[in-house]
């Protein structure tokens, strides 16, 4: 089931038949819940069944195969290609002065991706506030093209973390916008001090 999220399967034998279904979990299960108006469609994510006279280890190699015609990687990703995250060395306090000895050092190493975690954002709150992603002329003075041109010229890609999905209760974002976030009955959806953006 192509879903990115909890999903549930039944399998049932009475009266000498068997059935099986599945798909999104359901409310009982995963609290999930769809309202629709007169008119309103709501598609399902796709789902795929393998059935087949074999072993379990065959079925999984036919559904393996299925996914890589469906899925079809990027090329990038067919050499598993070395990342290179710097958040174990800056733990969320990246500048240009600490990144810059990093580069050349994970050039000589084989990476192909240069990582920026978090840390590389400025607001009004601090650091571990999420969801605003505005550059800090503090840690990068000259901007995030200088981190992303001193990558590029050791010949490696840059990459830049944030967590699109959600943001801090605290952020700018939220405060301003609060009808961006998911709510359910009416409550916004949390996690501690996360919330999480209607996309």
């Amino acid at each position: 089931i192509y879903e990115p999220g909890s999903w549930q399967l039944e399998a049932v034998h009475a009266n000498s038949n068997s059935f099986i279904s599945g798909g999104m979990i359901d409310f009982n299960n995963g609290h999930f819940s769809k309202t629709l108006l007169p008119g309103d469609v709501y598609n399902t994510h796709r789902s795929d069944i393998c059935c087949l006279k074999g072993t379990m280890l065959e079925a999984m190699r036919e559904i393996s195969l299925n996914n890589r015609q469906i899925t079809n990687p990027s090329p990038f990703e067919e050499d598993l290609p070395l990342v290179y995250n710097e958040y174990l060395f800056t733990f969320g306090d990246p500048t240009m002065e600490k990144l810059r000895p990093l580069i050349p050092k994970a050039k000589e190493k084989g990476c192909k991706y240069f990582v920026m975690d978090a840390g590389w954002y400025d607001n009004c709150h601090q650091w571990q506030t999420l969801g605003d992603w505005v550059p800090s002329l503090n840690r990068f003075p000259n901007g995030l093209k200088e981190f992303t041109k001193e990558v590029r010229d050791n010949g490696m890609i840059p990459g830049i973390w944030f967590e699109y999905e959600s943001a801090s209760d605290t952020s700018d974002v939220f405060i301003n916008h609060p009808e961006y976030f998911l709510k359910r009955d009416g409550v916004f959806v949390k996690n501690e001090s996360r919330v999480f953006l209607d996309l």
